[in-house]
């Protein structure tokens, strides 16, 4: 996954903890991986970090999952469209 990040936006810089983070939901809202939601709404989504790793997932286990991503800051929301862009993901970021 290809992220771009504003200069104030979050991102967990410990790579391992922010990998960890990623298995853990996707594989609890895709029990294990098994079966993905056809729509998922990733709260304070940043850049979209989370739900594009689940999307991306979906995509290749044949799948299809769209995100809608709700974020209060305006460079998160703009980090989050062009990380979907740039990704080959569809997504709703607001």
């Amino acid at each position: 996954l290809r992220l771009s990040i504003a200069p104030l936006a979050f991102f967990q810089t410990c790579t391992a903890a922010a990998d960890l983070l990623l298995e853990t939901v996707r594989s609890l809202v895709s029990d294990g991986g098994r079966c993905f939601p056809p729509l998922l709404l990733d709260i304070c989504c940043g850049g979209g970090a989370i739900g594009l790793d689940v999307a991306r997932a979906a995509v290749a286990a044949g799948a299809s999952t769209r995100v809608v991503g709700l974020e209060v800051s305006g460079e998160g929301v703009a980090d989050a469209r062009r990380n979907a862009a740039a990704n080959g993901l569809r997504g709703l970021y607001e």
